[in-house]
């Protein structure tokens, strides 16, 4: 599977979109896909043949997809859907699993729907960012094409500047260590960058 849309709703919980494998008998796109078993199988829940989402993200009430155009939002497991447009053209998205803001960043600046992605802002103000994570439900971890980290405490609606990692950035999560840091972790020119003090610094 080529995938082009990749997300985590839950342990072992996945979301993906893409292309199938010449071998594979399905539909290209192939639409939503859904594991529940850590990725070792899939099985195709929504929008076969329709959409090749190229950004993902969940949040507490729904599924959030973004096909190039539309952003598409079902808050009843895939079975109906609704179409917004954000005001920019998206590049990635991330939502709390265990909350209802969306962000997307795109080249235009970062944009934020705090109603599950009914409706959406672009702020001005923010960081151009070119991925973000949901560490908890208020606490966000942005890193910029350049490489800067950004921590967010409020839902994406103000930003404060931490380190620097590696231009270019390809992948970012973090995690909320016990004694209250955040684990940050980017991958950038092939290489994997980890930071245990909130993204102050990082090693390889």
């Amino acid at each position: 599977m080529d995938f082009m849309g990749f997300v985590v709703a839950g342990p072992d919980h996945f979301y993906a979109s893409g292309h199938p494998e010449p071998s594979q008998d399905l539909p290209d796109p192939v639409g939503l896909l859904e594991s529940t078993d850590g990725g070792r199988t899939w099985t195709p829940l929504a929008r076969t043949g329709a959409s090749d989402f190229h950004a993902l993200a969940v949040t507490s009430t729904g599924i959030h997809g973004y096909d190039g155009a539309d952003l598409l939002s079902s808050l009843d497991g895939g079975t109906t859907w609704t179409s917004t447009k954000p005001p920019v053209p998206v590049f990635a998205m991330a939502g709390a699993i265990n909350g209802q803001v969306l962000l997307a960043t795109s080249s235009q600046g970062l944009a934020r729907a705090a109603d599950t992605g009914l409706s959406w802002q672009q702020d001005p103000d923010a960081p151009l960012l070119q991925l973000v994570h949901f560490t908890t439900a208020q606490l966000v971890v942005g890193v910029g094409p350049d490489g800067v980290i950004y921590l967010s405490r409020d839902a994406g609606s103000s930003w404060a500047e931490a380190g620097e990692a590696a231009p270019a950035p390809e992948a970012l999560a973090s995690w909320l260590m016990p004694d209250g840091q955040v684990q940050v972790v980017v991958v950038a020119d092939g290489r994997v960058l980890l930071s245990a003090d909130s993204g102050l610094t990082f090693t390889s």
